[in-house]
């Protein structure tokens, strides 16, 4: 498991919505009008160790409406746009994550299974449209503008030294109203991707994606009726390696099945492109991908955050070290194996100087050759249970 390791990201995305929809229909808009949502996202994610994580994201929205209208009646008039424009800061997510391959070990094909939550600050922006186009959106946003609770759930397995499934699921509560006094409806989201890594400096990932909301509400004119609906759609993406530390991604994802509540104005397509780059100690060379933040779909008048699309689950090459046992307990050998990869098993203990030396160097050849898998087991002493099935004549450590 990643233990002492920060990865800071930039993510930018540019989401594009074009098409309107009444339930599964595609209708025309008299107001042609186009959508352009642009963020770019700033996060933090810090690994303690044992499994545990915290993330901070910082995202940055701009939102471009241009439409043709009549100021008065809302009819087309003349090949004119008029562009309605909101920038800001969206909603700051901050959050933790556990994963669950802590407790019975990482390596092999045993999985991973990590729970996260996170906790959406009421700073976004909105601002309507005025004046207003007959489709909606009527209302501009980079966010949601309110306080919101997310629990997510993603479960990875390899398959193969190099493919994975992995598949994420979340949920959005709202807690509170936007300064518009409109709250969000609430959000399901979940996925099915698969991950090929046809050399260790590139990963290709596809699958499917659902998004599923309620329509949001309004105080006092209360239930919006053009807001929330279902969407699916197709994603894939690629990731590189730049040197040890640094990994650049991108990203697309475009609907394919759209059942918007009422009549909305709907994406198209979202691409995205990202940069993470890794400080601190190593991980366990598995892809665990990342959940992030799916975006609310459901009201279309929240453009501006649709996911930090940045693959944290990568580590930027610090090596692939791992802890296999800790605090006495022993463990099997084969469970220790990195199918195809040299594993080597480092027996260390606290009281052990020597020991030192031999980690600092198995971890330099561990981020030196990507083949190369170490997996620590610690002795507190061969009185212990790894002690008793280790080293079953007694032993010493270097």
């Amino acid at each position: 498991m990643p233990e002492d390791v920060t990865q800071v990201g930039l993510t930018w995305q540019l989401g594009v919505f074009t098409r309107t929809f009444q339930g599964t229909e595609k209708v025309l808009d008299p107001n042609d009008a186009v959508l352009r949502a642009y963020t770019w996202t700033v996060s933090a994610r810090h690994h303690f160790g044992e499994g545990w994580s915290a993330d901070l994201a910082v995202p940055l929205g701009l939102v471009e409406l241009d439409a043709r209208e009549d100021s008065t009646t809302g009819v087309l008039q003349n090949d004119d746009k008029t562009t309605a424009r909101i920038g800001g800061f969206g909603d700051v997510r901050v959050g933790g994550r556990y994963d669950l391959a802590a407790l019975w070990g990482p390596g092999g094909y045993r999985p991973s299974l990590s729970l996260g939550l996170a906790l959406g600050l009421p700073t976004g922006e909105q601002a309507t449209v005025s004046p207003e186009p007959t489709v909606p959106p009527t209302r501009l946003a980079v966010g949601t503008g309110s306080a919101w609770v997310s629990p997510s759930v993603q479960l990875t397995q390899f398959l193969h030294p190099r493919f994975a499934l992995f598949f994420p699921v979340g949920a959005r509560f709202p807690l509170t109203r936007a300064e518009t006094q409109r709250r969000p409806g609430l959000g399901l989201d979940a996925a099915i991707q698969g991950l090929f890594r046809p050399v260790d400096a590139l990963a290709l990932r596809v699958g499917v994606s659902h998004v599923a909301t309620t329509s949001a509400d309004e105080d006092p004119e209360g239930l919006i009726l053009n807001s929330g609906g279902q969407w699916w759609s197709a994603v894939g993406g690629v990731r590189v390696r730049i040197g040890e530390r640094a990994n650049f991604g991108a990203g697309v994802r475009v609907p394919f099945f759209v059942n918007a509540h009422g009549r909305q104005l709907t994406e198209t397509f979202t691409v995205d492109t990202s940069l993470v780059v890794t400080f601190g100690g190593g991980d366990d060379g598995h892809d665990h991908g990342d959940h992030g933040d799916h975006g609310d779909h459901g009201d279309h008048g929240d453009h501006g955050d649709h996911g930090d699309h940045g693959d944290h689950g990568d580590h930027g090459g610090a090596g692939d070290v791992a802890d296999v046992a800790r605090g006495g307990e022993s463990f099997a050998v084969e469970d220790a194996v990195v199918i195809g990869k040299v594993t080597v098993v480092d027996f260390w203990a606290t009281w052990c100087h020597p020991c030192e030396h031999v980690d600092d160097l198995l971890r330099e050849l561990a981020a030196e050759h990507p083949m190369l898998a170490v997996r620590r087991a610690e002795i507190v002493d061969f009185a212990q249970p790894i002690g008793l099935e280790h080293f079953p004549d007694g032993g010493a450590l270097p």
